[in-house]
């Protein structure tokens, strides 16, 4: 009895807590600056991709990056093979030879990996401004345009940019893109009230000289999206990172086909929270693993027979909590998709809420504990 008393109550307090941080996302949304359509400044920029085992995907982005509507001068993009065992370095080869394009590509050594990839870029760059995004990514051609208008009029060192995952046509993948827009919504509006949680490999810039001598001194600042991120909001402040807020710039990349990548891929992105150490982000991580793992527990708890007064509390109040989080959830989507687009996907939350706790729950913990595989390579 006093277990139940105990859950319910702590229930009560995790999604009340839960509901404000979703309502400070909703109102970083709005906070979000609005970008003039032109700026006079054009500065050089260099592109870098990491591509390991993507000869299905990679033509596709480097042809939405030819198609970029910034002048071909001014920019260049780097194409790491980090050690792809397909024909990822046949066919960025060919594009190169075919095309009349600003494009290199690099290799990596030793165990080579992501990070490595990014360094190795970075050093390579001689662009201002250095922007990232993924060889399963297709990029719109506003995209260049939109970054470099985004850092000459908010003066940013760092700038994160929104993703959304294609295509959403059978069940798994509206579920994929539905919960992935959640993720990409409390991100943007982190960044509304000046504390940045997370970024995107995808579609994120960097101001050159704000992190080249210190990266590649590399043992102490991971090449990964988000702790370059940590890295230059500790560095210059969080006043300097900010979310381009361009519809006409979202990045698209792909769902994943099967539940075992799927939750390979959440258990690769849960991984890196043992290394977190600011503290908004564990503040952040903390209440949404508490209030899902909590919920789905007090969930299965109310759905054993059971008879008294404990019971129909416990029922109520998991009604109450799971009711609360959808509402709030939903409306931080209306505000994001309002914005960014893919609205058609939001009648689909009540039903994705259960799957969300089930998954973030597991994935939580097994990340923290689990190798995974990623590309042919365990870590």
């Amino acid at each position: 009895m006093i277990a139940v008393a105990l859950i319910s109550t702590l229930l009560l307090l995790l999604t009340v807590n839960y509901c404000l941080l979703i309502f400070n996302f909703i109102k970083g949304l709005r906070n979000l600056q609005q970008l003039p359509h032109a700026t006079n400044r054009l500065r050089k920029v260099t592109i870098i991709i990491s591509a390991r085992n993507e000869e299905d995907n990679i033509e596709d982005c480097l042809t939405s990056l030819l198609a970029q509507d910034y002048p071909k001068e001014f920019f260049e993009v780097l194409v790491i093979d980090d050690q792809s065992t397909d024909n990822t370095a046949y066919v960025i080869s060919e594009f190169i030879r075919t095309h009349t394009f600003n494009c290199r590509m690099l290799k990596t050594n030793a165990r080579g990996g992501k990070k490595l990839a990014f360094i190795l870029g970075l050093k390579e760059a001689t662009g201002e401004l250095i922007l990232t995004t993924d060889a399963d990514c297709i990029t719109p051609p506003q995209w260049i345009r939109a970054m470099n208008r985004c850092f000459d009029v908010t003066n940013a060192v760092f700038v994160a940019g929104p993703v959304m995952m294609h295509p959403c046509k059978s069940w798994f993948q509206k579920f994929q893109c539905l919960e992935f827009n959640a993720l990409i919504a409390s991100t943007a509006g982190s960044f509304g009230i000046n504390r940045p949680l997370m970024s995107n490999g995808a579609n994120m810039g960097i101001l050159a000289q704000a992190c080249r001598e210190e990266m590649v001194k590399l043992n102490t600042v991971s090449g990964d999206d988000v702790f370059t991120m940590f890295y230059l909001k500790q560095k210059y402040g969080r006043k300097r990172l900010t979310f381009l807020n361009s519809p006409d710039s979202v990045v698209l990349t792909k769902t994943t086909d099967s539940f075992k990548d799927f939750i390979q891929q959440r258990i690769r992105w849960t991984s890196k929270s043992t290394s977190y150490t600011d503290r908004d982000v564990i503040y952040t991580a903390l209440s949404v693993m508490c209030v899902n793992m909590l919920l789905l527990i007090a969930i299965a708890g109310s759905l054993v027979p059971s008879a008294g007064q404990n019971s129909i509390i416990l029922k109520m109040v998991t009604m109450v909590s799971l009711i609360l989080k959808t509402i709030f959830d939903y409306s931080l989507l209306v505000k994001y998709s309002g914005l960014f687009g893919q609205k058609d996907l939001i009648k689909y939350l009540p039903l994705a809420e259960i799957p969300v706790l089930i998954y973030t729950t597991l994935t939580g913990l097994l990340g923290t504990i689990l190798p995974y595989n990623w590309k042919g390579r365990k870590f």
